[in-house]
């Protein structure tokens, strides 16, 4: 059987509310075998408030996997508003297609590279026709990586500033809006350079440069202020981790 192929995107979708947990379009599993998946997902939402949609379809009708993703993510809406810690799993059967699409919050803890030794422990099952166990193996090794973080909103002006806390702050800096638009038109390899600066309880931090960049400061130039969230990375060299905008 053909290798199932991989396309791990991380994207910037709004993430919020509650949602569906399982769509199964494309008849995969037995109704016991949803109801045991369906139980997994709300207790990896218990434990850690990280909330997974596991989405089949027969196939993506010649759509780019990437894009139907992106369509899937702007209907659905699980995960915090902000904080950006939903995922959803896309399985297109007849395409032999796996899509893992993780929240702006998650990718520090969901590289593409991780993601993708997931899908491949996904595979043997998937070829036997054990549709539920390669995705609860995955959901078992998601909840791995992301049940010990904290996903708590901090104030930094009243909470004691700590590495791996998330929280927010309005960003507004007009004076600099003509650089930003230089860096989203001049390509990755400026904006890779580029760093946003924060300040906090009078310290300035900086927000590591991460693939969404370009399109964060699309929205600061497209708005007059928008929130900005983040995880503290390392007070030491005052990095932040971005986890959202609104």
């Amino acid at each position: 059987m053909k290798r199932i192929p991989l396309f791990a995107y991380l994207l910037i979708f709004c993430l919020q509310g509650k949602s569906q947990q399982l769509i199964d379009n494309a008849s995969l599993f037995s109704n016991q075998e949803k109801s045991i998946i369906i139980s997994r997902l709300q207790d990896v939402k218990d434990k850690s408030s990280v909330q997974m949609l596991i989405y089949t379809l027969k196939d993506l009708k010649g759509k780019p996997a990437g894009e139907y993703g992106l369509n899937l993510a702007n209907k659905f809406h699980i995960g915090i508003s902000g904080i950006n810690n939903g995922l959803i799993v896309l399985i297109a059967k007849n395409d032999h297609t796996i899509q893992i699409l993780a929240g702006y919050g998650l990718e520090w803890l969901l590289p593409d590279s991780l993601c993708q030794s997931f899908i491949d422990r996904m595979i043997p099952d998937f070829q036997n026709h054990q549709f539920s166990k390669g995705v609860l193996l995955a959901i078992d090794s998601i909840e791995s990586r992301v049940a010990s973080a904290d996903w708590s909103l901090y104030d930094f002006k009243t909470d004691q500033l700590q590495n791996g806390r998330i929280y927010s702050k309005e960003y507004s800096d007009q004076r600099r809006n003509g650089l930003y638009r230089r860096v989203t038109e001049s390509g990755p390899q400026f904006s890779d350079k580029y760093k946003i600066t924060i300040n906090l309880d009078g310290t300035d931090y900086y927000l590591s440069y991460s693939k969404y960049m370009t399109a964060l400061l699309e929205k600061i130039t497209k708005s007059h202020k928008v929130t900005l969230y983040f995880r503290i990375e390392n007070l030491q060299s005052r990095q932040l981790q971005l986890s959202g905008a609104e």
